[in-house]
């Protein structure tokens, strides 16, 4: 699935004991964003490339690199922006909810941001 700057290929989905669990990689074309949204169960991924931002609700801005581990409480809204002008950000996500983890709620898009500008504030 791809919306906009943002590509989902689905690698897994299966019934939990009555969670439903979904595993996706997700790809943030360059300077790309995932919009402002949160989901109705837990969301887990791995950066397994480039280098980004998530910003969670109620928390610091989080730098994401290759090999970090990221875990989002269920309903917490949250979005990441890609910050490498030149290369995606990939990461391997899965969504463990209740009856359905997907699809998320997409509440406000998320203000143009400038990568460039945001290294500069991460190296600061």
């Amino acid at each position: 699935m791809t919306e906009g700057q943002v590509t989902r290929t689905l690698l897994l989905k299966a019934d939990l004991a009555g969670a439903e669990g979904v595993m996706m990689e997700v790809e943030v074309a360059p300077g790309g964003y995932v919009e402002k949204h949160s989901h109705p169960g837990y969301d887990l991924f791995y950066v397994l490339e480039g280098k980004g931002l998530l910003e969670v609700e109620g928390r610091e801005p989080t730098l994401l690199e290759p090999g970090r581990a990221v875990y989002i409480e269920p309903h917490r809204e949250h979005f990441a922006v890609n910050l490498e002008p030149d290369r995606p950000l990939r990461v391997v996500a899965l969504w463990i909810g209740g009856q359905e983890a997907r699809p998320a709620t997409h509440t406000v898009a998320v203000p143009v941001l400038d990568p460039a500008r945001e290294r500069e504030r991460l190296s600061a």
